[in-house]
């Protein structure tokens, strides 16, 4: 595992609250990986394998006996008869395992409920917090406590470049335009009280 990640964490459903809200744990790692299994398991896993190979081995050999005779029609017909039989077995299979498949789905569900509410909020959160961004950056402000010190700023490099004697024009007019704006503001300010 990189030592950057942090592993993904899987909830389990225990049981539910007084008030109805779901309680949840962390279920037990995972297993191993074969290579580290104990040596009964890693024979108990490669009997399993053989005797899959060995399953499919022997459902191969009629549908090679037929296509060896040249019987393509008595290949189909075992070939079809497979689907059907792996299609019925697969059928059962999730007949049989509805309940846990739906266990697991209802927690999906839940998890998916906690997930969407913490998003909202955190969404809320985020919004709340553009709108404050927003406000401070793109709406004028009202009273001369708030544009006094945006005046003062102006005012240090109109002095400065008084001092050293400036004699670039643009660079006289930026700093003057800016100097204007900031002083009506001021005077605006002054006039609303």
């Amino acid at each position: 595992m990189d030592e950057g990640k942090e592993p993904a964490i899987t909830l389990s459903r225990v049981g539910e609250t007084d008030s109805g809200r779901a309680v949840f744990e962390v279920p037990a790692p995972d297993p191993l990986p074969p290579s580290q299994l104990p040596p009964s398991q890693r024979l108990l896993q490669n009997h399993y394998v053989r005797m899959a190979i060995a399953a499919a081995v022997i459902l191969c050999l009629p549908i090679a006996a037929e296509i060896a005779f040249l019987n393509f029609r008595g290949a189909a017909k075992i070939i079809i008869s497979y689907v059907m039989l792996f299609g019925a077995v697969f059928g059962f299979a999730i007949v049989f395992a509805r309940p846990l498949i739906m266990e697991k789905l209802e927690l999906l569900e839940q998890l998916a409920d906690v997930l969407r509410d913490e998003s909202s909020l955190q969404l809320q959160a985020v919004s709340h917090r553009l709108n404050d961004v927003n406000e401070r950056m793109f709406h004028k402000k009202e009273t001369t406590e708030e544009i006094l010190p945006d005046f003062l700023k102006t005012l240090g490099p109109v002095a400065m470049m008084l001092l050293k004697r400036e004699r670039n024009i643009i660079q006289w007019s930026l700093t003057g335009a800016k100097f204007v704006k900031s002083a009506l503001d001021l005077w605006k300010a002054q006039t609303k009280k």
